[in-house]
């Protein structure tokens, strides 16, 4: 059965009951509802419906968060479901930058609207700028985490390079002199397609070490960009793949093949 048409088909009514029950009320009244609340309330929603896709994460690097200072996590990007592996990992809310068009979409606009995340206009520029300054300016306040994908978009060939990061995303967490953390994300390339022969869906989620302000403050953020892009590039090509591929291995034994 196609992963999208097994989640749906199991977990309608879940979405269905708490899309009225409380998403649309914690995107439109957020100031009423801390974001501890909204936060912990859609990450249960996000186990169900990842347990009803039948994903399997595993994380390597939670120790190398800091305890005492909120992050902004910079991540490969492979499918539409990148943030929810992210949500499900991570107890401390972290919300993340969208594409606008996003917004658009009923379930999942409102699920980033209920843990304040930012959605982007990539394709205007000042209007762009001004939802960066509302990141760099949450960032400075220091509730919540932030992820960005740097590469803009997509990449649709897992086995691939990374794309150029922009170096533009990387300037809000600089200014608000926060932790940069790189991280290596293989494995949601599989879900929502369709694959009858999985059973379940091995996702591994590589934390790199971060980057402090003292570290980076007399770089730009070109330089920082290239640094992260070269250790994401490193989690990616000697952990992540490797393990998710030792996992797919394992799974399916004497059937597996590179393109899965």
């Amino acid at each position: 059965m196609n992963n999208l048409v097994r989640a749906l088909f199991f977990n309608s009514f879940r979405i269905i009951f708490n899309y009225f029950s409380w998403m649309i009320r914690y995107s439109t009244n957020k100031d009423k509802y801390p974001i501890e609340v909204r936060y912990t309330r859609l990450r249960k929603l996000i186990k169900k419906v990842n347990s009803g896709l039948k994903i399997d994460i595993s994380v390597n690097g939670l120790e190398n968060l800091p305890k005492d200072q909120k992050v902004c996590f910079f991540s490969n990007h492979l499918n539409v479901a990148d943030p929810i592996i992210f949500i499900e990992v991570l107890d401390t809310p972290t919300t993340f930058v969208a594409k606008k068009e996003i917004k658009k979409y009923p379930f999942a606009g409102r699920c980033v609207s209920a843990i304040d995340g930012e959605f982007l206009d990539r394709h205007d520029l000042k209007k762009g700028l001004k939802s960066m300054m509302r990141v760099e300016k949450d960032m400075r306040i220091g509730d919540k985490n932030w992820l960005i994908f740097p590469e803009g978009t997509r990449n649709k060939d897992s086995k691939a390079l990374l794309r150029d990061f922009h170096y533009g995303s990387f300037k809000a967490p600089m200014k608000a002199g926060v932790p940069i953390v790189p991280c290596a994300l293989y494995g949601s390339q599989r879900i929502l397609f369709f694959k009858p022969h999985l059973k379940r869906i091995p996702v591994h989620l590589e934390i790199g070490k971060p980057l402090y302000k003292e570290e980076y403050q007399n770089m730009k953020s070109q330089e920082v960009a290239s640094i992260i892009q070269s250790r994401v590039q490193e989690l990616l090509s000697y952990r992540a793949r490797k393990i998710n591929r030792d996992e797919m291995i394992k799974m399916m034994k004497d059937k597996y093949k590179e393109k899965y």
